[in-house]
């Protein structure tokens, strides 16, 4: 960990903030054992100084950005109440019949603030087809001063029940997500934010359409604040994908049975210029393997083709026979 015990000032700060951001990409031993493991200043580390430094400026920035979209979220959600009644559970059977749902997911009314559907549940509901309405607040706010809703209001029902249609047939966009959820970072940031405007359109419709004018006009306030909290992204989105942090983990020394009497990491490199050179049915199954992929990435970090140490640093298969 690094040592900030010395930090008290904004310019101490800023200090310890452009050390942290040329530090080695990895510890001594790690680097004996993944990619950027070249002596020096090699492509991984023009890659990923900079980029660090970026991020750690941007993080709390973001961050700042977020905080009052809760209290925003529990807000806007008092609008839509003006025009009518909201759903419960003995009259949500309209609310399908108004969306033409001949299927009825399993629909859960609950305690807390957010509404979701999943086509495997949860932990609490562990049944799959489930569509859960959350009465409770986003924000300490919006539950001091607001309490617990009267039910579920036509534009958060008619939204999630659009996040039902793709889980229940099959939909690209669902491939999509679990797709950026594998990646993490930014493409799953992505992938939630256009399924997230997807879902919204879906809902303004049909709470224009099947609810009313009145009833859809105080209803886009609480779509667009919604939406404003899925398109800025959350600090976690901006760190590195599950690949690259599991190579790490796996490439250093101290949580990886490598070989702990080789100090120059020569063990890896050969098995894994091993691996490299068979067949590419066989590169595949290797790289399917955590430990196996480290020491393939270990062997092509140490190519002088600046292409395969940028392969090794983001985690692109190589290609071949």
């Amino acid at each position: 960990m690094p040592n900030t015990s010395k930090v008290h000032s904004g310019l101490d700060y800023l200090i310890k903030l452009a050390e942290m951001a040329t530090e080695p990409l990895f510890g001594e031993r790690a680097q004996r054992y993944g990619y950027g493991a070249r002596k020096g200043f090699d492509i991984a580390d023009i890659i990923d100084v900079p980029s660090r430094a970026v991020k750690g400026a941007v993080a709390p920035m973001l961050s700042v950005a977020r905080k009052p979209l809760s209290s925003m979220v529990d807000l806007a959600d008092l609008l839509p109440q003006l025009a009518g009644d909201p759903y419960t559970s003995e009259t949500i059977s309209q609310a399908l019949e108004k969306a033409g749902v001949t299927k009825s997911p399993n629909i859960v009314f609950t305690e807390g603030g957010s509404s979701r559907y999943s086509p495997t549940g949860s932990w609490m509901y562990p049944f799959a087809d489930v569509l859960e309405l959350g009465m409770g607040r986003h924000s300490k706010l919006g539950r001091e001063l607001l309490g617990r809703k009267k039910g579920a209001e036509p534009v958060t029902v008619f939204e999630e029940l659009s996040h039902a249609r793709p889980g229940k047939f099959g939909h690209d966009i669902q491939s999509l997500m679990e797709k950026g959820r594998e990646k993490g970072g930014i493409p799953e940031h992505l992938s939630r934010l256009l399924e997230e405007t997807r879902a919204k359109g879906v809902s303004a419709k049909n709470v224009f359409t099947k609810e009313g004018m009145v009833e859809g006009l105080l209803s886009l306030p609480a779509l667009l604040t919604t939406l404003a909290s899925y398109a800025i992204p959350r600090p976690e989105h901006l760190k590195d994908p599950a690949s690259r942090r599991s190579m790490r983990w796996y490439q250093d020394a101290k949580n990886m049975a490598l070989n702990y009497n080789d100090p120059s990491g020569q063990y890896a490199i050969n098995r894994g210029q091993e691996m490299l050179g068979q067949t590419r049915a066989l590169r595949k199954g290797y790289w399917e393997n955590p430990i196996s992929q480290g020491y393939m990435r270990a062997a092509m970090a140490q190519s002088a083709n600046p292409l395969n140490q940028l392969a090794a640093y983001f985690g692109i298969q190589p290609l071949g026979r």
